[in-house]
Protein backbone atom coordinates (compact mmCIF):
# COMPACT_ATOMS: atom_id res chain seq x y z
CA UNK A 1 0.00 0.00 0.00
CA UNK A 2 0.87 3.48 -0.44
CA UNK A 3 2.77 5.40 2.62
CA UNK A 4 0.69 8.25 1.91
CA UNK A 5 -2.17 6.66 2.26
CA UNK A 6 -1.28 4.90 5.55
CA UNK A 7 -0.40 7.70 7.07
CA UNK A 8 -3.66 10.07 5.83
CA UNK A 9 -6.02 6.91 6.64
CA UNK A 10 -4.04 6.92 10.25
CA UNK A 11 -4.48 10.81 11.02
CA UNK A 12 -7.84 10.54 10.03
CA UNK A 13 -8.76 7.63 12.23
CA UNK A 14 -6.77 9.82 14.92
CA UNK A 15 -8.97 12.88 14.17
CA UNK A 16 -11.86 10.59 14.62
CA UNK A 17 -11.52 9.21 17.17
CA UNK A 18 -10.09 12.30 18.99
CA UNK A 19 -13.42 13.75 18.05
CA UNK A 20 -16.11 11.47 19.53
CA UNK A 21 -13.93 11.56 22.88
CA UNK A 22 -14.26 15.49 22.78
CA UNK A 23 -18.15 15.09 21.97
CA UNK A 24 -18.48 12.01 24.98
CA UNK A 25 -16.58 14.88 27.29
CA UNK A 26 -18.10 17.77 25.93
CA UNK A 27 -21.72 17.08 25.47
CA UNK A 28 -24.38 15.70 27.96
CA UNK A 29 -26.47 13.15 26.91
CA UNK A 30 -29.98 13.47 26.05
CA UNK A 31 -30.88 11.56 29.39
CA UNK A 32 -28.20 13.94 31.58
CA UNK A 33 -29.21 17.21 30.48
CA UNK A 34 -33.01 16.16 30.85
CA UNK A 35 -32.00 15.76 34.68
CA UNK A 36 -30.37 18.87 34.95
CA UNK A 37 -32.74 20.60 33.51
CA UNK A 38 -35.40 19.09 35.43
CA UNK A 39 -34.22 19.97 38.87
CA UNK A 40 -33.30 23.47 40.31
CA UNK A 41 -29.51 22.78 41.65
CA UNK A 42 -27.57 20.01 40.07
CA UNK A 43 -24.19 18.90 42.50
CA UNK A 44 -23.23 15.56 44.09
CA UNK A 45 -24.27 15.17 47.11
CA UNK A 46 -21.93 12.78 48.77
CA UNK A 47 -19.24 16.11 47.80
CA UNK A 48 -21.04 18.24 50.36
CA UNK A 49 -18.96 19.00 53.61
CA UNK A 50 -20.33 22.51 54.33
CA UNK A 51 -23.77 24.11 54.69
CA UNK A 52 -24.99 27.40 55.14
CA UNK A 53 -28.41 28.09 55.86
CA UNK A 54 -29.17 32.06 56.50
CA UNK A 55 -32.91 33.17 57.22
CA UNK A 56 -34.29 36.04 59.73
CA UNK A 57 -34.13 34.08 62.64
CA UNK A 58 -30.19 34.21 62.12
CA UNK A 59 -27.03 31.95 60.39
CA UNK A 60 -26.92 28.29 60.80
CA UNK A 61 -23.73 26.19 59.47
CA UNK A 62 -22.86 22.49 59.35
CA UNK A 63 -19.72 20.96 58.73
CA UNK A 64 -18.48 17.81 58.23
CA UNK A 65 -15.65 16.29 59.93
CA UNK A 66 -14.67 12.61 60.38
CA UNK A 67 -16.84 11.86 62.86
CA UNK A 68 -19.48 13.04 60.64
CA UNK A 69 -21.84 16.31 60.52
CA UNK A 70 -21.59 19.19 63.10
CA UNK A 71 -23.83 22.17 63.97
CA UNK A 72 -20.92 25.13 63.68
CA UNK A 73 -23.43 28.23 64.43
CA UNK A 74 -25.38 29.35 66.25
CA UNK A 75 -23.73 26.39 68.39
CA UNK A 76 -21.59 23.55 68.50
CA UNK A 77 -22.76 20.47 69.01
CA UNK A 78 -23.38 17.28 66.74
CA UNK A 79 -25.70 17.07 63.83
CA UNK A 80 -28.24 14.16 63.00
CA UNK A 81 -26.59 12.42 59.80
CA UNK A 82 -30.22 11.83 58.62
CA UNK A 83 -31.09 15.42 58.78
CA UNK A 84 -28.67 16.11 57.20
CA UNK A 85 -28.95 14.16 54.37
CA UNK A 86 -32.57 14.62 54.02
CA UNK A 87 -32.00 18.71 53.49
CA UNK A 88 -29.09 17.35 51.04
CA UNK A 89 -31.26 15.25 49.35
CA UNK A 90 -34.16 17.64 49.13
CA UNK A 91 -32.01 20.54 47.49
CA UNK A 92 -30.90 18.25 44.55
CA UNK A 93 -33.99 17.08 44.23
CA UNK A 94 -35.69 20.13 44.18
CA UNK A 95 -38.22 19.75 41.04
CA UNK A 96 -38.80 22.72 38.80
CA UNK A 97 -42.16 23.56 38.43
CA UNK A 98 -41.89 26.29 36.00
CA UNK A 99 -38.71 28.73 34.43
CA UNK A 100 -39.31 31.98 33.95
CA UNK A 101 -35.54 32.91 32.20
CA UNK A 102 -36.28 36.26 31.47
CA UNK A 103 -37.35 37.46 34.86
CA UNK A 104 -35.01 39.50 36.98
CA UNK A 105 -35.86 39.05 40.39
CA UNK A 106 -34.64 42.59 41.46
CA UNK A 107 -38.09 43.74 39.37
CA UNK A 108 -40.03 40.81 40.38
CA UNK A 109 -41.04 41.67 44.48
CA UNK A 110 -43.74 39.42 44.99
CA UNK A 111 -40.95 36.66 44.63
CA UNK A 112 -39.39 38.14 47.64
CA UNK A 113 -36.19 37.08 46.37
CA UNK A 114 -34.25 40.11 47.04
CA UNK A 115 -33.29 39.52 49.58
CA UNK A 116 -34.23 35.81 50.06
CA UNK A 117 -36.45 34.21 53.03
CA UNK A 118 -34.19 32.02 53.12
CA UNK A 119 -30.66 30.96 51.58
CA UNK A 120 -28.98 27.41 51.01
CA UNK A 121 -25.07 27.13 50.45
CA UNK A 122 -23.78 24.23 49.75
CA UNK A 123 -20.05 23.64 48.97
CA UNK A 124 -17.50 21.16 49.17
CA UNK A 125 -14.75 20.05 46.97
CA UNK A 126 -15.80 21.22 43.05
CA UNK A 127 -19.63 21.36 44.30
CA UNK A 128 -21.11 24.56 45.17
CA UNK A 129 -24.53 25.47 44.67
CA UNK A 130 -26.58 28.51 46.48
CA UNK A 131 -30.14 28.57 46.60
CA UNK A 132 -32.50 31.48 47.10
CA UNK A 133 -36.24 30.79 48.49
CA UNK A 134 -38.67 33.59 48.36
CA UNK A 135 -41.99 33.68 48.90
CA UNK A 136 -44.96 31.51 48.34
CA UNK A 137 -46.35 31.85 44.89
CA UNK A 138 -50.65 31.31 44.30
CA UNK A 139 -50.82 28.08 43.86
CA UNK A 140 -50.22 26.04 47.28
CA UNK A 141 -47.30 24.28 48.05
CA UNK A 142 -45.06 26.31 45.75
CA UNK A 143 -42.52 29.11 45.99
CA UNK A 144 -39.88 30.75 44.18
CA UNK A 145 -36.65 30.35 44.13
CA UNK A 146 -33.39 31.64 42.10
CA UNK A 147 -29.99 29.63 42.01
CA UNK A 148 -26.66 31.33 42.14
CA UNK A 149 -25.39 31.42 38.66
CA UNK A 150 -28.87 31.11 36.64
CA UNK A 151 -30.71 33.74 35.23
CA UNK A 152 -34.25 33.86 35.88
CA UNK A 153 -36.81 32.74 39.00
CA UNK A 154 -37.82 29.60 39.39
CA UNK A 155 -41.22 27.74 40.97
CA UNK A 156 -39.95 24.95 43.17
CA UNK A 157 -41.91 22.70 45.27
CA UNK A 158 -42.10 24.25 49.33
CA UNK A 159 -40.96 20.80 51.02
CA UNK A 160 -37.31 22.49 51.27
CA UNK A 161 -38.75 25.25 53.37
CA UNK A 162 -39.74 23.22 55.80
CA UNK A 163 -36.51 21.12 56.49
CA UNK A 164 -34.35 24.66 56.26
CA UNK A 165 -36.57 26.90 57.92
CA UNK A 166 -36.66 24.53 61.04
CA UNK A 167 -34.60 25.11 63.95
CA UNK A 168 -31.27 24.48 64.73
CA UNK A 169 -32.03 22.32 67.80
CA UNK A 170 -33.86 19.68 64.67
CA UNK A 171 -30.68 18.99 63.36
CA UNK A 172 -29.24 17.45 66.81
Amino acid sequence: MNPRATIFLLVLTLAAVGFVFYLNRSVLPTREAEENRRYAAVFEPERVSEIDITRAGGKMSLRKETGGWRISEPFEDRASPESVDRLIMAARLMEVRDRQPGRDPEKFPEAALVPPRLRIELRGGETAAAIDIGAGTALPGEVFARVDGKPGVLRVADTIVELAGAAPETFR
